[in-house]
């Protein structure tokens, strides 16, 4: 998913702000591509166990550059709860086009998420 930004409610909730669509099908618009934007992503999956190391990058589709990326962080994965895993990113976009969500546990790739940015 990708929307402006996420807040925990009670209960361990959470409140999407701003959503902007689920991979691939997310677009965001922008008015300046040049400007650092703020975008939160989030992955989710079935269940899991164990203790990784998580990390997320953006990369532009059209050169494969990587323009934000967070350093690996202890990421848990309980046997009673999905896995759920989430980053807020900024970054200037500088065109319009395809981009890429990835996310690596342990330096192994296991989600590509792909989402258009345009300028409005």
């Amino acid at each position: 998913m990708v929307c402006d930004g996420v807040r925990e409610e009670a209960r361990g909730k959470l409140t999407l702000l701003g959503f902007l669509g689920i991979c691939p099908y997310a677009e965001v618009g922008l008015s300046n591509l040049d400007q650092p934007s703020s975008l939160f992503f989030m992955v989710t999956g079935g269940r899991g166990e164990g203790q990784y190391q998580a990390s997320f990058a953006v990369a532009d589709e059209a050169d494969g550059k990587i323009i934000a990326e967070t350093t690996q962080a202890p990421f848990v994965c309980q046997p009673d709860l999905r896995v759920v895993a989430g980053v807020q990113l900024v970054m200037a976009f500088r065109h319009q086009g395809g981009f890429s969500l990835r996310f690596s546990l342990d330096g192994e790739l296991k989600f590509v998420g792909h989402f258009q940015v345009k300028q409005t």
